[in-house]
């Protein structure tokens, strides 16, 4: 006797809503253990306000993994919540997330963290040689 379980839209789309809320608090409990000094001073409210709306930009960008929302949420932990909007770093988009020649949009997020991570490096290297940044 085989059986047959019918579930309904709504029921996938509960489960679904279950996953995304489970993702986005996995990603404020990674925000809170990797940079307790920037999230310590929020409200576990407005915390969760923010990741839910970086994810919803990363989304919006076309990440399809984990991992590259991941990386979208530790870029808004080193350059802001906005770092997108933000006209310094327009060069973000136009090297990176926005050149299709790059591949993938989850390999250009890929290449814009280690982007950032190399010039980041420079700074610090400068900073201790007395050079600024």
């Amino acid at each position: 006797m085989e059986l047959v379980f019918t579930v309904r839209d709504s029921q996938v789309r509960l489960l679904s809503l279950g996953r995304e809320r489970d993702f986005a608090e996995r990603m404020a409990r990674h925000l809170e253990a990797h940079y307790p000094d920037r999230v310590g001073v929020l409200q576990p409210s407005l915390l969760r306000a923010h990741v839910d709306r970086a994810i919803e930009t990363a989304q919006g960008l076309g990440l399809s993994t984990e991992r590259a929302i991941c990386r979208h949420l530790n870029l808004c932990m080193t350059c802001g919540w906005d770092y997108l909007d933000e006209p310094e770093n327009a060069w973000m988009r136009d090297r990176y997330l926005g050149n299709a020649g790059l591949g993938a949009i989850d390999e250009r997020m890929r290449l814009l963290v280690d982007e950032v991570l190399r010039r980041m490096e420079i700074e610090e290297h400068n900073r201790r040689l007395g050079g600024g940044a």
